[in-house]
């Protein structure tokens, strides 16, 4: 009878201990974000109040991956060293239960590759293509709704080369949270944000239309 007990009590609170683990990754993320939005701050105002650039060619210094290294403070404690606590602050913490090969090619956080150019340019536009190649932080008109970073697919694709980009857009965001993703805009603030159905037919995105996220820097 005892045991019958434990058992049902056990089954009604493990459900409860996942989703505050789930509730736990996902504060995690967000402060992440935070701490990249400050340091890409930072990068801007050594740059003239431009930011570095959402490039998919790993290992560009101009690349947003890199370029807020300099500017993040880690303290690192135990086994745990500098870099590797900055690997962890530049990814979701789901990165850390990914498996050593795939944990180190994969890149769970993107920069919104529309930061460069304009919208007349059209969604396939490329860093080196886009005029201008390079997006200031003052020249983007609608900074609190503009998509800066955000939690990108990384686990949900069988495309090596998606899992390894350091850029996206719209459909590169991932349901990681709750059904929903963490969202770091230009004018710094983060929120969690799940993807909405359109007002008018069938279909569900995160385009601007559904979701009030913009993605082109007008």
């Amino acid at each position: 009878m005892v045991v019958a007990i434990i058992a049902v009590l056990a089954g009604l609170l493990l459900p409860t201990l996942g989703n505050a683990k789930a509730k736990a990754r996902q504060a995690n993320c967000m402060s992440n974000m935070r701490q990249l939005g400050h340091a890409l701050y930072m990068y801007a105002g050594d740059w003239n109040d431009t930011l570095p650039s959402p490039t998919e060619d790993p290992g560009d210094a101009a690349c947003w991956f890199y370029a807020v290294g300099p500017h993040l403070s880690c303290s690192a404690s135990g086994s745990v060293t500098p870099r590797q606590k900055f690997a962890a602050v530049k990814q979701d913490p789901l990165w850390l239960r990914f498996d050593g090969n795939t944990r180190t090619n994969s890149r769970t956080i993107k920069m919104n590759r529309k930061l460069v150019g304009n919208r007349a340019e059209g969604t396939s536009v490329t860093v080196t293509n886009a005029n201008p190649s390079y997006r200031k932080i003052s020249q983007v008109i609608r900074s609190s709704t503009t998509v800066l970073l955000f939690d990108g697919r990384c686990e949900e694709t069988a495309s090596v080369p998606d899992k390894r980009r350091y850029d996206g857009w719209e459909p590169y965001v991932a349901r990681r949270h709750f059904g929903g993703a963490n969202v770091l805009f230009v004018d710094g603030h983060v929120e969690w944000r799940r993807e909405k159905q359109q007002t008018s037919g069938s279909g569900w995105g995160w385009q601007d239309d559904k979701t009030t996220l913009n993605w082109w820097a007008e």
